[in-house]
Protein backbone atom coordinates (compact mmCIF):
# COMPACT_ATOMS: atom_id res chain seq x y z
CA UNK A 1 0.00 0.00 0.00
CA UNK A 2 2.67 2.46 0.79
CA UNK A 3 4.09 1.70 -2.54
CA UNK A 4 0.95 2.68 -4.18
CA UNK A 5 0.41 5.76 -2.48
CA UNK A 6 3.94 6.75 -3.19
CA UNK A 7 3.50 6.52 -6.93
CA UNK A 8 0.41 8.22 -6.66
CA UNK A 9 1.33 11.15 -5.75
CA UNK A 10 4.63 10.89 -7.56
CA UNK A 11 2.60 11.30 -10.64
CA UNK A 12 0.86 14.24 -9.08
CA UNK A 13 3.12 16.38 -8.22
CA UNK A 14 4.66 15.64 -12.17
CA UNK A 15 1.62 17.09 -13.68
CA UNK A 16 1.77 20.07 -11.21
CA UNK A 17 5.09 20.85 -13.11
CA UNK A 18 4.28 20.16 -16.35
CA UNK A 19 1.23 22.30 -16.48
CA UNK A 20 2.97 25.58 -15.84
CA UNK A 21 6.48 25.00 -16.78
CA UNK A 22 6.18 26.14 -20.24
CA UNK A 23 3.81 27.89 -22.96
CA UNK A 24 1.81 26.23 -25.77
CA UNK A 25 1.75 25.93 -29.34
CA UNK A 26 -0.30 28.82 -29.95
CA UNK A 27 1.52 31.42 -27.10
CA UNK A 28 4.63 30.80 -29.25
CA UNK A 29 2.90 31.60 -32.94
CA UNK A 30 0.76 35.03 -31.28
CA UNK A 31 4.42 36.12 -29.97
CA UNK A 32 5.88 35.58 -33.45
CA UNK A 33 3.36 36.74 -35.22
CA UNK A 34 3.65 40.39 -33.40
CA UNK A 35 7.29 40.15 -33.69
CA UNK A 36 7.08 40.04 -37.16
CA UNK A 37 4.67 42.51 -37.56
CA UNK A 38 6.70 45.03 -35.41
CA UNK A 39 9.61 44.54 -37.47
CA UNK A 40 8.22 45.28 -41.03
CA UNK A 41 6.70 48.08 -39.14
CA UNK A 42 10.37 49.16 -38.23
CA UNK A 43 11.73 48.45 -42.04
CA UNK A 44 8.85 50.58 -43.73
CA UNK A 45 9.78 53.59 -41.53
CA UNK A 46 13.82 53.26 -41.74
CA UNK A 47 13.36 53.50 -45.47
CA UNK A 48 10.89 56.76 -45.67
CA UNK A 49 13.19 58.68 -42.78
CA UNK A 50 15.73 57.66 -44.82
CA UNK A 51 14.52 59.13 -47.84
CA UNK A 52 13.28 62.40 -45.82
CA UNK A 53 16.39 62.83 -44.62
CA UNK A 54 17.77 63.13 -47.78
CA UNK A 55 15.41 65.81 -49.11
CA UNK A 56 16.35 67.85 -45.68
CA UNK A 57 19.81 67.17 -46.63
CA UNK A 58 19.59 68.93 -49.52
CA UNK A 59 17.65 71.74 -48.48
CA UNK A 60 19.94 72.02 -46.36
CA UNK A 61 22.60 72.06 -48.50
CA UNK A 62 21.38 74.75 -50.93
CA UNK A 63 20.64 77.15 -47.78
CA UNK A 64 24.63 76.15 -46.53
CA UNK A 65 25.97 77.19 -50.15
CA UNK A 66 23.04 80.07 -50.32
CA UNK A 67 24.27 81.90 -46.58
CA UNK A 68 28.40 81.37 -48.07
CA UNK A 69 27.63 83.29 -51.40
CA UNK A 70 26.02 85.71 -48.64
CA UNK A 71 29.46 85.83 -46.53
CA UNK A 72 31.46 85.87 -49.97
CA UNK A 73 29.98 89.04 -50.82
CA UNK A 74 29.72 90.45 -47.30
CA UNK A 75 33.39 89.44 -46.91
CA UNK A 76 34.56 90.74 -50.11
CA UNK A 77 35.84 87.95 -51.29
CA UNK A 78 38.13 87.68 -53.93
CA UNK A 79 37.61 85.56 -56.77
CA UNK A 80 40.73 83.47 -57.34
CA UNK A 81 41.09 83.39 -60.68
CA UNK A 82 41.22 87.43 -61.72
CA UNK A 83 42.21 88.69 -58.02
CA UNK A 84 38.94 90.99 -58.07
CA UNK A 85 36.01 91.54 -56.20
CA UNK A 86 33.03 90.99 -58.10
CA UNK A 87 31.22 94.47 -59.03
CA UNK A 88 28.14 92.98 -58.41
CA UNK A 89 28.54 90.34 -55.41
CA UNK A 90 28.24 86.96 -55.05
CA UNK A 91 25.12 84.55 -55.87
CA UNK A 92 23.71 81.48 -57.13
CA UNK A 93 21.76 80.82 -60.25
CA UNK A 94 19.65 77.57 -60.91
CA UNK A 95 19.44 77.36 -64.64
CA UNK A 96 16.90 75.13 -66.49
CA UNK A 97 18.54 71.83 -67.06
CA UNK A 98 16.90 68.74 -68.36
CA UNK A 99 16.50 67.08 -64.90
CA UNK A 100 17.16 70.36 -62.95
CA UNK A 101 19.72 69.05 -60.49
CA UNK A 102 22.17 71.59 -60.42
CA UNK A 103 23.02 75.05 -59.39
CA UNK A 104 26.13 77.58 -59.28
CA UNK A 105 28.07 79.68 -57.17
CA UNK A 106 28.90 82.63 -59.36
CA UNK A 107 30.15 85.98 -59.06
CA UNK A 108 28.44 88.52 -60.57
CA UNK A 109 31.26 90.64 -62.75
CA UNK A 110 28.94 93.22 -64.38
CA UNK A 111 26.91 94.05 -61.41
CA UNK A 112 23.52 93.65 -63.00
CA UNK A 113 22.23 91.80 -60.14
CA UNK A 114 21.77 88.72 -62.37
CA UNK A 115 23.03 85.68 -63.69
CA UNK A 116 24.56 86.12 -67.56
CA UNK A 117 26.25 83.30 -68.54
CA UNK A 118 29.02 85.47 -70.75
CA UNK A 119 29.85 87.65 -68.14
CA UNK A 120 29.69 86.05 -64.55
CA UNK A 121 32.06 83.59 -63.67
CA UNK A 122 31.03 80.14 -62.05
CA UNK A 123 32.77 79.52 -59.04
CA UNK A 124 31.36 76.14 -58.05
CA UNK A 125 28.87 73.80 -59.66
CA UNK A 126 26.49 71.69 -57.19
CA UNK A 127 24.89 68.72 -57.92
CA UNK A 128 22.04 67.95 -55.66
CA UNK A 129 22.25 63.93 -55.15
CA UNK A 130 19.55 61.05 -54.19
CA UNK A 131 17.19 62.30 -56.65
CA UNK A 132 15.90 64.99 -55.71
CA UNK A 133 15.38 68.06 -58.13
CA UNK A 134 14.07 71.57 -58.01
CA UNK A 135 10.65 71.80 -59.08
CA UNK A 136 8.14 74.70 -60.76
CA UNK A 137 8.85 78.00 -60.22
CA UNK A 138 12.24 77.28 -58.46
CA UNK A 139 14.20 77.20 -61.55
CA UNK A 140 15.58 79.65 -63.87
CA UNK A 141 16.25 81.90 -60.90
CA UNK A 142 19.31 83.90 -59.85
CA UNK A 143 19.71 85.66 -55.86
CA UNK A 144 22.57 87.92 -55.65
CA UNK A 145 24.07 89.38 -52.61
CA UNK A 146 25.32 92.70 -52.34
CA UNK A 147 27.71 93.73 -49.52
CA UNK A 148 28.02 96.36 -47.43
CA UNK A 149 24.58 95.44 -46.64
CA UNK A 150 22.99 92.24 -46.64
CA UNK A 151 20.66 93.04 -49.51
CA UNK A 152 19.56 90.28 -51.89
CA UNK A 153 18.61 91.02 -55.60
CA UNK A 154 15.78 87.88 -56.74
CA UNK A 155 16.19 87.90 -60.83
CA UNK A 156 17.66 90.89 -61.03
CA UNK A 157 16.70 94.74 -60.48
CA UNK A 158 14.40 96.83 -62.37
CA UNK A 159 14.32 100.66 -62.66
CA UNK A 160 13.41 101.61 -59.46
CA UNK A 161 16.89 99.61 -58.26
CA UNK A 162 14.85 97.27 -56.46
CA UNK A 163 14.96 93.70 -56.94
CA UNK A 164 12.98 92.18 -59.09
CA UNK A 165 10.93 89.72 -56.74
CA UNK A 166 11.07 90.60 -53.19
CA UNK A 167 10.76 87.14 -51.96
CA UNK A 168 11.39 83.61 -53.79
CA UNK A 169 10.40 79.86 -52.38
CA UNK A 170 13.19 77.55 -53.60
CA UNK A 171 10.81 74.00 -53.88
CA UNK A 172 12.83 70.65 -53.58
CA UNK A 173 11.02 67.18 -54.97
CA UNK A 174 12.50 63.81 -54.00
CA UNK A 175 10.72 60.66 -52.89
CA UNK A 176 9.52 61.90 -49.75
CA UNK A 177 7.99 64.75 -50.67
CA UNK A 178 8.83 68.37 -50.89
CA UNK A 179 11.00 70.84 -48.94
CA UNK A 180 10.97 74.77 -49.13
CA UNK A 181 13.85 76.81 -48.52
CA UNK A 182 12.05 80.89 -48.55
CA UNK A 183 14.74 83.43 -49.29
CA UNK A 184 13.64 87.31 -48.89
CA UNK A 185 15.40 90.64 -50.64
CA UNK A 186 16.47 91.89 -46.72
CA UNK A 187 18.75 88.71 -46.70
CA UNK A 188 17.00 86.17 -45.21
CA UNK A 189 17.20 82.42 -45.75
CA UNK A 190 15.15 80.22 -43.90
CA UNK A 191 13.93 76.02 -44.53
CA UNK A 192 10.80 75.85 -44.21
CA UNK A 193 8.01 72.96 -43.66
Amino acid sequence: MNYARIKINFYKNQHRKRSGAGFTLVELLVSISILMIMSSMVLVNYNISGRNSALLLEAYKFAGDARRAQNMAMGSFELESTGTIPQGGWGIYIPDTADDNIYYIYADMNGNEDYDSGTDVIFQTVALENNIVFTGASVNNSIVFLPPDPRAFINGKNAGETSVDSEITIVFSGAAGTKDVYLNDLGLIDIEN
